[in-house]
């Protein structure tokens, strides 16, 4: 009986000890989104005001994008109005055309996310507005996409489901011990 009674609060901290990982994943996620796209948001008001889509000489844009691209341990693409990469931080697309559903939804004002489990990255892909003071929005002229690692938060769900792992056979095996 006694076993049985320990194994049903064994089942208990399991299952809140899942929840926990869960949560902590699922808050990590959501703070790294926000924290590429308040970046990129400041960023795609400055690329915005400097013209940097139609002539890419601003060094301090430059350096701001790389800056940021080495901070979220990742990439940053601007691509124009016709969908042409006229920036790209790790230097392989430029110039090249990008084909894809998230930055036309860009180009309608949209924001996006997606996530690449395989390769520990998350993409934030916004519009980049040309405001005038006061306006809310603005007229869109082109997107930004933000690829940054998640390998950080991925290490941290493994070594919790590794301690997981641990605690629920030291427990099971003092449950077995006291039966």
């Amino acid at each position: 009986m006694l076993c049985a009674v320990l194994l049903v609060g064994l089942l208990q901290v399991y299952a809140g000890l899942h929840a926990m990982k869960a949560l902590y994943w699922k808050y990590g996620y959501e703070k790294r989104l926000e924290q590429m796209s308040d970046l990129g948001s400041a960023l795609a008001t400055q690329v915005a005001q400097t013209g940097y889509l139609e002539q890419q000489g601003q060094t301090e844009v430059a350096l701001a994008l790389q800056a940021t691209a080495n901070l979220l341990e990742g990439r940053i693409m601007l691509v124009d109005g016709s969908l042409r990469i006229v920036e790209d931080t790790y230097g392989r697309e430029k110039g090249k055309t990008l084909i894809s559903e998230e930055p036309i939804m860009a180009m309608r004002g949209e924001t996006s996310t997606y996530y690449n489990e395989a390769e520990a990255m998350a993409e934030v892909i916004l519009p980049i507005e040309f405001k005038t003071s006061g306006e809310e929005r603005g007229t869109t002229i082109g997107a930004m996409v933000i690829t940054a690692s998640m390998a950080d938060l991925k290490e941290t769900d493994a070594l919790f489901r590794e301690n997981i792992v641990v605690l629920m056979c030291g427990a099971a095996l003092a449950v077995l011990r006291s039966g």
